[in-house]
């Protein structure tokens, strides 16, 4: 059996900043969370997760850095499935297929990052407002000087 444990984090706490090296797993039992990334003071959302969802699972598979910052939204309660642990549980083949899948994730995620896209008629996310921009910057911000 897996061993996970289980964490909760009040609203606006960051869970994890992009850069970071931590590779555990998270799984969303209760509440939201919203992906960020940050270019200069310019907070854009990326994705906003809820019950059921993973998140950190590129971190997991690839073990290269976090490629976004993830904040709760409101309180939030998940399951830590920790990497090393975890990543007995898996087989061989499954751990190649995950890598190969991330890999290409990894690389429309920079190619989206530096280029951007547009398509017609395609729902994105809405921009944050001014205020929830430097909201959240200065919790990333104070995420980042509390690790140092």
């Amino acid at each position: 059996m897996v061993e996970r444990k289980n964490i909760s984090l009040k609203k606006d706490s960051i869970i994890l900043a992009e850069g970071d090296i931590n590779r555990d797993l998270f799984l969303i039992n209760k509440g939201k969370v919203l992906a960020f990334v940050t270019r200069r003071t310019e907070v854009t959302p990326v994705a906003y997760f809820g019950v059921g969802d993973f998140i950190g699972e590129l971190s997991f598979f690839d073990k290269n850095p976090r490629s976004a910052n993830l904040v709760c939204l409101e309180d939030t309660d998940f399951q830590v499935y920790p990497y090393e642990k975890s990543l007995k549980q898996f087989p061989k083949w499954s751990l190649t297929l995950a890598e190969s899948i991330t890999k290409k994730i990894r690389h429309y995620d920079n190619i989206l990052k530096n280029k951007g896209i547009r398509r017609k008629n395609e729902e994105v996310l809405k921009p944050l407002s001014i205020e929830t921009q430097r909201h959240y910057f200065k919790l990333l911000q104070d995420y980042k000087n509390s690790q140092e």
